[in-house]
């Protein structure tokens, strides 16, 4: 058995819900341990490649394998001087701060201990990046100690968005949320994921990285011709040999353009881009504007998939910090589908804050 802990980044309930399904989809024999608000302790029968994992999920960003100390080296690499740093999640450091202190000084090196400039008792993933990167890192999680296998680089992410040959900055998802979406659909390798409201493709081309044949939709003719460039990109820089299909079309008439599909990730259209926060009856317009669409939207999509529908819901926060939202569940319901409580996400500077929906098909 081996032990392993997975740090959650800003959301921890999607995080956790995230782990929890792409450990299932990929059929890995792990079991829970311990979860809290920073990150949750996995048992595992084998060694996990740690480095692929992070970079599959959108939000989990670091792994530390749990040793003990004493019987591992601290520091693969051939450097003497290196750097270290200590992240501690509900645990004293003390003692191994001063443990690492006198080893290392015993075993001859040149190490400087490095702390976050958060003024945290933890690294923020780009400080354990550079640590990493010139030494280790060391995770305490209650009584639990590891040293960092693997950290979420955010370069690549920045990468991939600032190559990307078409760019629509203000209607475009970010990696990490399309990441995520996709990993709660919980797919296999080789099966096939739809996005109803593909824009450019970004969700797309996360799912491709993901080993998944992908067909987008859009009613917008240059984001079907721009997603069809980004994907082609895509596949040609990362040697991809995945599957894509985009077609323009309403995809409140889904039938007319597919026919089976595995899963379903999705953010459609959820409104007007807003500077400030809606009133009340700003709100209720827009909501009612939109639960058309979704309504026929999952009436359609109950035709098509097989598997699960993961979809984004808006609500709105007002001044008076009320929330005005959709009775998605009735839509859910109706469609012969089920779904639990939604997970909130706030995206940064949004003014709108998004549902995130998990469904399934209600056993009949």
């Amino acid at each position: 058995m081996v032990q392993y802990i997975f740090i959650f980044g800003r959301d921890p309930d999607l995080s956790y819900l995230e782990l929890k399904t792409f450990l299932k989809s990929k059929e890995y024999n792990f079991e829970i341990k311990d979860v809290n608000e920073f990150g949750a302790v996995v048992n595992f029968e084998s060694n996990i490649n740690a480095k692929n994992i992070v970079k599959s999920l959108g939000g989990i960003v670091k792994i530390a394998e749990v040793l003990n100390l004493d019987q591992v080296e601290l520091y693969e690499g051939k450097k003497n001087r290196i750097y270290y740093g200590v992240s501690s999640y509900f645990a004293d450091d003390e003692d191994v701060k001063e443990y690492l202190k006198k080893r290392l000084k015993k075993e001859k090196f040149k190490a400087m201990l490095k702390s976050s400039k958060k003024n945290e008792p933890f690294l923020t993933p780009s400080e354990s990046l550079n640590i990493v990167n010139q030494g280790f890192e060391v995770v305490l999680f209650g009584d639990k100690v590891g040293i960092v296998r693997a950290v979420y680089n955010p370069n690549e992410y920045k990468e991939r968005d600032n190559l990307r040959p078409r760019q629509r900055p203000l209607h475009t998802i970010s990696i990490r949320l399309a990441k995520i979406l996709i990993n709660l659909a919980g797919l296999k390798k080789g099966e096939t994921l739809l996005d109803p409201f593909c824009g450019i493709g970004v969700l797309l081309q996360e799912a491709m990285l993901l080993n998944l044949n992908v067909v987008g939709i859009d009613k917008d003719q240059k984001c079907v011709n721009d997603a069809l460039i980004n994907l082609k990109w895509l596949a040609k820089k990362y040697k991809l040999n995945t599957k894509y299909k985009v077609v323009k079309g309403d995809s409140t008439n889904i039938t007319k353009y597919v026919k089976k599909v595995d899963g379903v990730a999705t953010e459609p259209y959820i409104g007007p881009f807003l500077k400030k926060l809606p009133t009340e009856q700003k709100a209720k317009e827009i909501l009612n504007q939109l639960k058309p669409m979704y309504e026929q939207l999952l009436k359609g999509l109950a035709k098509v998939v097989k598997g699960k529908i993961v979809i984004i819901v808006p609500r709105f926060r007002l001044y008076n910090n009320k929330r005005v939202k959709m009775n998605f569940m009735r839509i859910v319901k109706q469609n012969g589908f089920k779904a639990s409580k939604p997970i909130v996400y706030v995206a940064v500077k949004s003014k709108i804050e998004r549902e995130i929906w998990v469904l399934e098909r209600e056993e009949r």
